[in-house]
C-alpha cells in the first residue's frame, strides 16, 4: 500500500504561483495546467505521460468543452505540455521534475508509466531539468538500474532503450548457472527488488511517513510538542495516514479558532479522525441541529473531485 500511497498525493511547490513563465496567466489557466499534474489518472503513473481524455478534463475543471479545448491548445502552444486528442495522450513536460522527489515507489511509478505510453516519442520530450537524483538520470540515459522495495529476494533491473522502450531483466550474480526470468505486467503494481551494488535504495516506508508526518503538522498548523506528535505519527498504520490526511482540511477548516482546535498530540493519541465533524460551528465547538459530516461523507467527496 505504501507504494499506491505515495502516488496518491501531490507536494505542490509554493513557487508554483510564483513561476516567471506562468506569471502571465489567469488564474484559471493555472488552475487547469496544476489539474494536469494532480488529477486522478496520474495516480500510478508519475512520468507524466498518461491517458485522458476531453470528457475527463471536462470532468475535472468543470468546464465546458470548448474552454478545455483552448486551455489545452494554450498550454500545447507554450511548450508545456503534447497532447494527442485521437489517442487520448497527455505528455506533461515538466511533471517528473515537479514530482519526483527520490522516493523508490515514485520512480517504480515513473518506470510503470513509461510502459504503457502508447507514442514512445513522447518520452523524449520530458523534461530533466532541475532533477539531480542519479537514477532516475541514468534511467533516462539508457543505464540499467535497480530499486530495493521491500525483501524480494530476486532483484529486477530496469532499462530505457534507444526505441524508448523499457526492458526489464532479473538480477544474475557470478554464482547463478542460469538467468532467472520473471514475468512482468505493467498493469499490476510493480515490486523490485534489491540491487548489490552502491546504487541501492532504502526502503521508502520510515521516509514517506516522515514526509506525510510534516505534511500532517503544516496542515493541523497548531505546533505544540512536535517530538512527541512525530513518535505518535511513525507509529500509525498507512490506512489510518491517509484517514487523518483526509479528515483535518475540514476538521481545520471547521475549527479557525485554534483555542477550540485539539492539540496534536491530543488528536493523535485519541484517534480523533474518527470523530464527526460538526458543520457550521463558530468556534470549533458542536451545535446543536448542525448537521454532521461523517468522514465516509469527506472520502466520497473526495472522490469525485478527483483530488484523491
Amino acid at each position: 500500500m505504501t507504494g499506491t500511497m505515495a502516488t496518491l498525493y501531490r507536494l505542490l511547490d509554493i513557487g508554483f504561483w510564483d513561476d516567471p513563465d506562468l506569471e502571465d496567466y489567469s488564474l484559471e489557466e493555472k488552475a487547469f495546467y496544476l489539474m494536469l499534474f494532480s488529477n486522478r489518472k496520474t495516480t500510478d503513473n508519475l512520468c507524466g505521460i498518461y491517458e485522458l481524455s476531453y470528457k475527463d478534463m471536462m470532468h475535472y475543471t468543470n468546464l465546458s468543452r470548448e474552454r478545455v479545448v483552448a486551455l489545452v491548445q494554450l498550454w500545447q502552444d507554450i511548450g508545456k505540455i503534447i497532447y494527442d486528442p485521437k489517442l487520448k495522450e497527455m505528455c506533461v513536460k515538466n511533471f517528473v521534475r515537479r514530482n519526483y522527489h527520490g522516493s523508490p515507489s515514485q520512480l517504480i511509478s515513473i518506470i510503470n508509466g513509461l510502459m504503457k505510453v502508447k507514442n514512445r516519442e513522447y518520452i523524449t520530450k520530458i523534461s530533466l531539468e532541475g532533477v539531480t537524483d542519479p537514477l532516475i538520470l541514468d534511467l533516462f540515459k539508457g543505464n540499467s538500474i535497480s530499486i530495493k522495495i521491500g525483501k524480494q529476494p530476486i532483484p529486477k533491473i530496469y532499462r530505457l532503450e534507444t526505441d524508448c522502450s523499457v526492458n526489464v531483466e532479473t538480477y544474475k550474480s557470478d554464482d547463478d548457472d542460469d538467468e532467472l526470468e520473471l514475468p512482468f505486467n505493467p498493469e499490476s503494481e510493480i515490486e523490485p527488488e534489491a540491487k548489490e551494488t552502491t546504487e541501492t535504495v532504502e526502503t521508502p516506508t520510515a521516509s514517506f511517513k516522515l514526509e506525510m508526518f510534516e505534511q500532517f503538522w503544516e496542515l493541523y498548523d497548531k505546533k505544540t510538542d512536535k517530538s512527541a506528535c512525530q513518535k505518535l505519527f511513525l507509529k500509525l498504520s498507512n490506512e489510518k495516514i491517509e484517514k487523518i490526511m483526509a479528515h483535518i482540511i475540514k476538521y481545520v477548516k471547521n475549527t479557525p479558532d485554534k483555542k477550540f482546535r485539539k492539540n496534536p498530540k491530543t488528536y493523535l493519541r485519541n484517534e480523533s479522525w474518527n470523530d464527526e465533524i460538526i458543520i457550521g460551528s463558530t468556534n470549533g465547538t458542536s451545535n446543536k441541529g448542525k448537521r454532521a459530516l461523517k468522514l465516509s461523507d469527506l472520502e466520497a467527496s473526495r472522490e469525485q473531485s478527483g483530488f484523491n
